[in-house]
């Protein structure tokens, strides 16, 4: 071929339709040993760059040969063209300029020229000058008081304010430009790992995550509706792909888990020119893209999901650190269990254990800050063999018993043995205390359903108090009533509710003092505690017209109608002028 014959063909693109070269062909179609030959080719009759030029020729799409062996799962020729290109971002990403950067870039300049002309607004207040001979400065200080303002006038109350709106005004412009920063320094569409992603082609993807910051760089970019590598393997349910973007080699990916954005920007930023108000007439929408965890969700690929999750509170724990042992402590004391799990199941690359040190570490920092039942079974589908004790799930049974959880107490009991019935708090409580004080019913009857709940019904805490006097004092007469009727052998009632505690006080005695009368006749049947101790409070409710209350002393002991009050009356003549009440005690009488 006359002239420069073989390097027009090797050159030659078709005029229409994709404007391929016979390297991008080649490249899109597979065919490692024709890129080979044309790669050699290139480099001996190419002047100048060789084949760094037609590895860098882009077709119609915008895309490279490169960019099309990824996006239709080539290896070997996407590993031949990787090596072969001596600047391999002109080779991997999308253009660097767009239609969309561009409308963000001219958003960025006027809302730029709208800010300095703010500020030099700003600076107009700090130019004030005195106040000239021949005016009238009646309203303005004398020159000594304008000494104080460093020869300036002082500002008016409207120029004060006009002074706040327009420092608010700046404010509010400056942190919109951020995030068109933000935005700007993040976007390269459509790079070879999106294609490749897109495509399935897992053994590419790999092949692109091995390559330290460059890696990293192709983490960042998104396709045009501003989806990255992370979010279509979510979107596709591709576990394996999002863990290895997750897990990434230089440990960074957490950080893309939190959102992205479309690829569009809406700004009136004509009112933030034109009008007097731009705080409240500028507004800058970004439409965001639906997170990873999002795209998995609305997929419903749980296994992603359950991932992701456990992905994003690992990033919240401590961004910072990369000791293993000290992130699974603090997960597990900020109660971020899907982390924790995370690191149990994922976390070979941090912690220097196996899966089951991991675990039994897990639920050592569980047994000294509280770990959820959901906690305890995810470490035992981890590792089976996992042996929990009473000791692992006290805080759990507590928190379960306070808040009357059922459900938790019986699959603790279950995991762990009834001997967590018997664990104690720190002022030596145990799960039925906490539950009689609450007035927890359920967990009551659940704890007395079991031979090892009623075994700790005469247990006493650190104050010598039992789960009764609690009950008592606190005044649940239902929690009272199940505690005598479910716990108490017949014949031992007397000496369960006659027990004194360290201050020489009876679950008796502590409801008289708190006046818990209806208490006070469920633990003495025969009604003489309440005769003894109630008449000062029945002969109250008497001389004040209180009907119903004086009904109710007299259902719990009808013999106070035969008591005195200590000016020697009855109750019909201490009723004084109350009708009702003489008609109702003189019926009895």
């Amino acid at each position: 071929l006359p002239h420069r014959g073989a390097q027009e063909l090797l050159e030659y693109h078709g005029g229409n339709g994709d404007r391929h070269t016979a390297l991008t062909f080649a490249a899109m179609r597979g065919h490692v040993q024709v890129v080979e030959y044309l790669l050699e080719t290139a480099n001996k009759i190419l002047p100048h760059r060789g084949a760094q030029k037609l590895l860098e020729y882009r077709t119609e799409e915008d895309l490279t040969a490169l960019m099309l062996a990824a996006r239709e799962g080539h290896l070997l020729v996407t590993e031949r063209l990787w090596r072969a290109s001596e600047n391999l971002h002109d080779v991997l990403f999308g253009p660097e300029e767009n239609e969309f950067d561009n409308e963000v870039d001219q958003a960025y300049d006027k809302l730029q020229e709208k800010l300095d002309e703010l500020e030099e607004e700003l600076l107009g207040f700090d130019d004030r000058s005195e106040v000239d001979g021949d005016s009238d400065d009646s309203d303005w200080p004398s020159d000594e008081a304008r000494e104080g303002f460093g020869g300036l006038r002082p500002m008016t109350t409207e120029e004060e304010n006009e002074k706040s709106e327009i420092e608010r005004n700046v404010e509010a412009i400056s942190k919109i430009m951020t995030e068109l920063e933000d935005i700007l320094n993040t976007r390269n569409p459509d790079s070879a790992l999106i294609l490749a992603q897109r495509g399935g082609h897992s053994d590419v993807v790999k092949f692109m995550m091995n390559h330290g910051d460059l890696s990293l760089k192709l983490l960042k970019t998104a396709d045009k509706d501003g989806y990255s590598a992370l979010m279509i393997a979510a979107e596709q349910g591709d576990l394996e792909g999002v863990k290895l973007f997750v897990h990434n080699p230089q440990g960074t990916g957490e950080r893309f888990l939190a959102k992205s954005f479309r690829k569009k920007v809406l700004m009136d930023y004509e009112a933030v020119l034109d009008n007097d108000d731009p705080l409240f007439s500028m507004h800058l929408e970004l439409i965001a893209s639906p997170t990873a965890l999002g795209l998995a969700r609305k997929k419903g690929h749980s296994d992603v999901v359950r991932f992701l999750e456990a992905a994003e509170e690992y990033c919240t724990i401590d961004r910072q650190t990369t000791n293993g042992k000290k992130m699974m402590k603090r997960a597990v004391r900020k109660r971020k269990w899907k982390a924790a799990l995370l690191l149990v199941e994922e976390g070979g690359n941090r912690l220097d254990a196996t899966l089951e040190e991991r675990a039994e570490k897990a639920l050592e920092f569980a047994a000294k800050t509280g770990g959820s039942v959901d906690f305890f079974r995810d470490l035992r589908r981890l590792h089976p063999g996992l042996v929990l004790g009473a000791h692992h799930a006290q805080y759990e049974f507590f928190q379960a018993a306070v808040t009357e959880q059922v459900e938790p107490l019986r699959e603790l009991t279950d995991m762990v043995g009834t001997d967590i019935m018997n664990c104690r708090d720190k002022a030596g409580r145990t799960p039925l205390m906490v539950a009689s004080r609450g007035g927890r019913l359920q967990v009551v009857e659940h704890l007395l359903s079991t031979v090892a709940g009623r075994s700790v019904v005469t247990a006493v805490d650190s104050a010598g108090q039992t789960a009764l006097m609690m009950a008592s004092e606190e005044g649940h007469s239902d929690v009272v009533s199940c505690l005598l009727e479910s716990s108490i052998k017949p014949g031992h009632r007397e000496e369960v509710v006659n027990v004194k505690d360290h201050k020489g006080e009876t679950a008796i005695s502590k409801a008289i003092r708190r006046g818990e009368w209806q208490i006070v006749k469920q633990l003495d049947a025969s009604g003489n505690q309440v005769f003894e101790h109630a008449q000062q409070d029945f002969f109250k409710a008497v001389t004040r017209g209180k009907l119903g209350l004086v009904k109710h002393y007299l259902s719990l002991c009808d013999r106070l109608i035969e008591c005195k009050d200590t000016m020697g009356r009855t109750p019909l003549e201490a009723a004084g002028g109350h009708s009702e009440m003489v008609e109702f005690l003189a019926s009895l009488e």
